[in-house]
């Protein structure tokens, strides 16, 4: 990844040249098309394809304070009834505690996802923070309902594999994120 704003640059370029990078919603979004690559993983559950994948960001993160962001992609993988998206289960492993969140919805919204024929993929991104950098991880499920057909209002969880909350590979924590002294306000 390098140690450096320009290795950074350099390693990020590169990773757009060869079309690692998933591009969408109009941008070459910072994470792998491959979530595989990460550490992330890929599910898929009563046609519901549940693509998850993390990575480190250094300037949120201090000592035994580690920040990750994280992007959840969902679709469809074949023709099927649309569904909606209710509700959120993560069991998150920091190092050797786990922690349990629930609630309603992903990110204060409730997606529809359709046929792929209807409609793209669904993303959204949100955060997490590790006391360890060592076998933390994220896994869960996301439970969908049915709005249409003979099974309107059945209700099935989605698997979400576990998707990993480390250093990509080549990258290293840096004594400190900023760049320049006067970033460094505290």
């Amino acid at each position: 990844m390098g140690t450096s704003l320009i290795g950074y640059l350099e390693t990020h370029c590169e990773r757009v040249q060869s079309g690692q990078l998933m591009e969408g919603r109009g941008r070459v979004e910072g994470f792998p098309k491959n979530p595989g690559v990460w550490g992330g993983s890929v599910t898929v559950t009563n046609s519901i394809e549940i693509q998850a994948v993390a990575k480190f960001l250094h300037y949120f993160s201090i000592l035994n304070h580690y920040t990750f962001v994280y992007q959840i992609r969902i679709r469809m993988t074949k023709e099927s009834a649309p569904v909606q998206l209710t509700r959120r289960h993560w069991d998150v492993k920091d190092g050797e505690s786990i922690s349990v969140v629930e609630g309603e919805g992903v990110i204060g919204q409730y997606p529809i996802i359709l046929a792929p024929s209807e409609s793209p993929a669904f993303l959204y991104e949100s955060c997490s923070t590790m006391s360890s950098l060592v076998d933390s991880q994220i896994s869960g499920w996301l439970e969908f309902k049915y709005l249409e057909g003979e099974k309107k209002d059945q209700v099935f969880q989605a698997r979400v594999e576990p998707f990993k909350l480390a250093l990509q590979e080549g990258q290293e924590l840096m004594d400190t994120p900023y760049f320049e002294d006067w970033m460094n306000h505290q």
